[in-house]
């Protein structure tokens, strides 16, 4: 298990939530041996995926979260497919891209979304992006600015939970300021009252984005 640690800079600007990455090389074989004895079943959900790389991060999900909760706990979903601890100790947020697997926990409501750099969200940018985000954006949305914005409405679609809501019609982002490495979003969401804030940070090879909601 190799462990990825957050820069100082942004594990600060994230405030309530600890977020844990793991850079995955290991196995099927070898995950099976760091899962906990409480989610070892009889017939493990992962080995009906007919791929590899989908019963690896089912396993890394479950081996990070021992690794980082000291309580014994197990992973549930709503029918939404949002999942939640039992017992419910905390929040919780997964993701995971090529390589990488990234649990987010809080006393609030989360959502985490990590994806690989690529030049794949740009081309597909009017799928998910409206007109007025792309206009805002005028010359800067380059490829790596893309891969934020569309980041960003998968962590704020998981903070939701809510079937059916729509990356594109359902989901306004706007961005409140833009370093390097660092960009803070604001998102208007149909259906809640509540504002969504979205800390965006750029880490070697993928990006991350938090989400939650605006406390009043």
């Amino acid at each position: 298990m190799s462990l990825i640690q957050l820069p100082l800079h942004v594990a600060e600007k994230l405030h309530d939530v600890k977020v844990h990455l793991w850079a995955l090389t290991e196995g099927v074989e070898v995950l099976q041996t760091l899962l906990p004895d409480t989610t070892v079943l009889s017939r493990p959900p992962y080995v009906d995926f007919k791929a590899e790389s989908r019963q690896r991060e089912w396993l890394a999900v479950r081996a990070l979260l021992s690794q980082v909760v000291p309580s014994e706990v197990t992973i549930d979903y709503e029918e939404s497919g949002k999942p939640f601890l039992v017992p419910g100790i905390a929040e919780l947020s997964i993701s995971h891209t090529r390589g990488t697997v990234a649990l987010a926990l809080s006393p609030l409501p989360v959502g985490i979304d990590v994806e690989t750099v690529g030049n794949r969200a740009f081309r597909l940018r009017s799928h998910f992006l409206q007109m007025n985000e792309m206009d805002s954006q005028e010359d800067e949305l380059d490829e790596t600015m893309a891969v934020l914005m569309w980041s960003a409405k998968e962590s704020v679609y998981k903070l939701c939970g809510k079937p059916g809501l729509e990356l594109k019609a359902g989901i306004k982002l706007y961005i409140k300021f833009r370093e390097p490495d660092h960009v803070g979003f604001e998102a208007e969401v149909a259906g809640f009252s509540k504002k969504v804030k979205v800390a965006g940070f750029v880490l070697e090879d993928f990006v991350l984005t938090v989400a939650q909601f605006v406390e009043e």
